[in-house]
């Protein structure tokens, strides 16, 4: 009973073990940045606290929620940073 206990948790850390090893041959280390296929936009930002500190972002998450009466749109930023703040 002992031993099917281990045997069953010793498959599931070699299955895990084994999914593991095939994500991480499937990260490459490269030294040009990778192509993005998906649409980019930029986004400017003004600290409002201070008013002269600016920022510029990327964004890869930007879609328009709703149309009327004005143009909505949701947007995906970081936490703790000018643009989100």
């Amino acid at each position: 009973s002992n031993r099917s206990i281990m045997s069953n948790k010793f498959q599931r850390f070699l299955s895990c073990l084994l999914l593991l090893s095939t994500c991480c041959s499937a990260l490459e280390i490269t030294t040009i940045p990778p192509l993005i296929d998906v649409p980019t936009y930029s986004l400017s930002t003004l600290n409002a606290a201070d008013g002269t500190t600016t920022g510029m972002n990327i964004l890869t998450y930007a879609t328009p929620i709703s149309i009327r009466p004005d143009r909505l749109w949701s947007i995906g930023l970081f936490k703790g940073t000018v643009a989100h703040e």
